[in-house]
């Protein structure tokens, strides 16, 4: 990629206003290396933000489980039984799912902390909804600010690898 953006004229690498990437490091870097893109604002495409907050999840899943139970979870575990719901959308599942895993993991987790990842994961993907289904500015602004407040304002472990405000940027158009 480097190789390819070097060939090009300054000309056409100024005019870029905008690279959709993988959020991964490597990508980050053959866009910003040596400053050859100057103007361009890096995107992540929502299928990756989505990604990412699964990851999250998953991590706070298993550090949690780690904690109580110090070992791995088993087949017997509810948040291990419960892992493919909580990665699934709210929307695909159905309402006696979902019950099912919510009751099972508030019973068994006390400290709420891995609900609470499964929420500001939805609550990103309500986000990033706001722009697939018509790109409402107003409305977009409004559930960008809430769930910035919402994870700023936390001090569990459970919102620390969320995207920041920084994640403006994604909320464009940008479908995978």
């Amino acid at each position: 990629m480097i190789a390819w953006l070097t060939a090009r004229t300054p000309e056409f690498r100024e005019a870029i206003e905008f690279v959709v990437i993988d959020p991964a490091a490597v990508c980050t870097a053959a866009v910003r290396t040596e400053r050859l893109l100057p103007n361009a604002t890096l995107v992540v495409d929502h299928f990756h933000l989505t990604q990412l907050a699964n990851l999250a999840l998953t991590k706070v899943r298993r550090r949690v489980t780690w904690e109580l139970e110090d070992r791995r979870g088993g087949k017997v575990d509810p948040e291990r039984a419960n892992r493919r719901r909580l990665l699934t959308g709210r929307e695909r599942l159905s309402d006696k799912n979902f019950v099912k895993m919510r009751n099972a993991i508030v019973d068994e987790y006390a400290s709420g902390q891995i609900l609470s990842a499964y929420l500001v994961k939805e609550e990103l993907r309500t986000l990033l909804s706001t722009v697939w289904v018509g790109g409402d500015p107003y409305l977009t602004r409004h559930r960008l600010h809430n769930f910035s407040s919402w994870c700023s304002t936390r001090t569990s472990p459970n919102c620390s690898p969320w995207p920041r405000p920084s994640m403006r940027g994604a909320l464009r158009s940008t479908r995978s």
